[in-house]
């Protein structure tokens, strides 16, 4: 009879291989983003700054309105708002969509700018069922 001791265990051997950290959600979220075809990633830089646009509009509008309006200026809203589009295009540009054959580095920046562009088209679908809701009001 053995001692306890003595005894050989039968428990298997542990595993020589460590096992591998699960990547975070947001670094595999950054690489599908950037691995999306080239002409995917043009529509979604489009529809960001597009969004951006139309959600800076009445922003921009009411700024302008209270403190800024004159006659010679009428113009000046409508540039600024899409100025705003145009630097968040060029940004996406820049982060996301790259030229031809390059690809895309990965950066933190691609999610801050995918988190503004999904708040910005938020924010338009909010002004739409707004407009909507106040063009289908019965007047009193």
């Amino acid at each position: 009879m053995m001692s306890r001791h003595a005894r050989k265990s039968t428990k298997k051997p542990a595993s020589k291989t460590k096992s591998v950290p699960s990547e975070p959600i947001l670094n595999r979220l950054l690489r599908w983003i950037l691995e999306l075809p080239r002409f995917v990633r043009f529509l979604v830089v489009g529809i960001f700054a597009l969004a951006v646009t139309i959600a800076a509009s009445p922003l921009v509008d009411n700024i302008y309105l209270r403190y800024l309006f004159n006659e010679q200026t009428v113009v000046l809203p409508s540039l600024v708002s899409v100025g705003l589009g145009v630097i968040m295009y060029l940004l996406g540009w820049w982060l996301i969509v790259g030229t031809v054959g390059e690809t895309a580095p990965t950066r933190k920046a691609v999610l801050w700018y995918v988190g503004i562009g999904m708040l910005s088209v938020f924010l338009v679908i909010i002004l739409i069922i707004n407009g909507y809701s106040s063009a289908t009001a019965s007047m009193p």
